[in-house]
C-alpha cells in the first residue's frame, strides 16, 4: 500500500469517525486474548454482515432526552442505550467498543457505566441499531421505556388510550433482518 494511500485511509476515518482512531491505536497495544474475545463478540452480535460504527456524543443536539433526564437527576446507564427502545426482552444489534469522558477512556466498558454530558462512545453493529438508538437518544419517552420497561405517552390523548393496554410489551415479535 502506498504512503499517501495510508494517509488518505487515516484522514478519512478521522473526518468519518473521530473515536475510531484512538479505538484502534488502543486496541493494537492489546493482547491477542482480549483481541480474540473482542471479536468473537462482534462476530457474536453482527454475524457475517458488514458492520456499522458510529459514534453517539451526549449533549443537547445528539442526544437531548439523556440530558433532559440527567438535568432531572436520573442516572442513565450504557445499558439503557443498548436496549432495544420497542421491547424491553431484545438487545440492539451493537457492541459499545470506546467510551470517552473528559480525558478518560475506556475500551469496551461496562455496561453499568454512567453516562455523564459530553460523553462520547464509539459503538460498532447493525444499521438499525443506530436507528434504534436514535429514538432513545432523542425521545423522552423511548429513553423512560428502556429505562423502566413502562410505556410512558406524552400526549394526553395517548395517556387515555393507553390505559386499555397497560402491561402490553410495545413489540410482541422481534425484528426481521
Amino acid at each position: 500500500m502506498q504512503p499517501r494511500e495510508i494517509t488518505a485511509r487515516y484522514i478519512r476515518a478521522q473526518l468519518l469517525n473521530q473515536l475510531l482512531i484512538p479505538f484502534l491505536f488502543e486496541a493494537s497495544q492489546q493482547n491477542e486474548e482480549w483481541t480474540n474475545i473482542t471479536v468473537s463478540r462482534l462476530i457474536a452480535v453482527i454475524g457475517e454482515r458488514k458492520p456499522h460504527v458510529w459514534t453517539t456524543i451526549i449533549d443537547t443536539e445528539n442526544a437531548p432526552a439523556v440530558i433532559h433526564a440527567i438535568n432531572l437527576g436520573r442516572s442513565v446507564r450504557l445499558d439503557c442505550l443498548l436496549t432495544d427502545p420497542a421491547s424491553s426482552t431484545h438487545r440492539l444489534e451493537c457492541v459499545a467498543l470506546l467510551h470517552e469522558s473528559g480525558s478518560t477512556q475506556q475500551l469496551m466498558p461496562d455496561n453499568d457505566i454512567e453516562l455523564k454530558p459530553g460523553d462520547r462512545i464509539l459503538f460498532c453493529g447493525k444499521r438499525e441499531a443506530k436507528d434504534g438508538m436514535h429514538w432513545i437518544l432523542q425521545v423522552m419517552s423511548s429513553l423512560n421505556y428502556v429505562m423502566t420497561y413502562e410505556n410512558e405517552p406524552e400526549s394526553y390523548i395517548w395517556r387515555i388510550l393507553s390505559r386499555n393496554y397497560k402491561g402490553v410489551e410495545r413489540r410482541s415479535k422481534p425484528r426481521r433482518h
